[in-house]
């Protein structure tokens, strides 16, 4: 893998700001009709049994350009701070109430568009490894993969035993 997806975190970092361990946190995904899960904001599929392994989608990676600059979940991540970067990582937010704010804001997007839609969004926990950046409200890195599954609809049981993974009580 090229780490040019963490080069302007490096570049603009001590290495004291850089955390390399293995954290938990919590993130919704989008459940195509084949039941596996795909990013939310990105046509990534996580295979099941795999590692999901973050990548610049930007090929050079422009964005070390200083006019690149994402504010979306970045912002989420980072609060009212703005970093020119790329939004390259595996996603988790850090506390189950944020991950629950995202997971009902996507529910409510997507029901205005299809019936049901708590069958077309998954929330659940993810463990993320390798180069990993402690942000505000979350955690962007380099590894992922789901370490559990909220019983939030009716084919949450089945994604769970697809990846193998524990079908978690939801309590909203």
């Amino acid at each position: 893998m090229s780490d040019a997806w963490i080069k302007p975190f490096e570049d603009n970092m001590s290495p004291a700001e850089m955390v390399i361990f293995p954290a938990e946190g919590y993130r919704i995904w989008h459940v195509p009709p084949s039941l596996l899960l795909k990013s939310i904001t990105t046509e990534t599929l996580w295979n099941p049994g795999e590692r999901l392994e973050a990548k610049c989608t930007w090929g050079s990676c422009v964005c070390k350009s200083p006019e690149w600059r994402t504010p979306g979940y970045n912002l989420f991540l980072y609060g009212s701070e703005q970093r020119d970067m790329c939004s390259a990582g595996i996603y988790g937010m850090k506390t189950f109430e944020l991950g629950l704010e995202s997971y009902e804001f996507e529910v409510k997007v997507h029901e205005k568009m299809e019936a049901g839609a708590k069958n077309r969004i998954a929330f659940g926990k993810v463990y993320l490894w390798g180069k990993l950046l402690e942000c505000e409200r979350g955690f962007r890195a380099q590894y992922g993969y789901p370490s559990g599954i909220f019983n939030t609809s009716d084919i949450s049981a089945d994604i769970a035993t697809i990846y193998r993974v524990p079908l978690l009580e939801f309590k909203s």
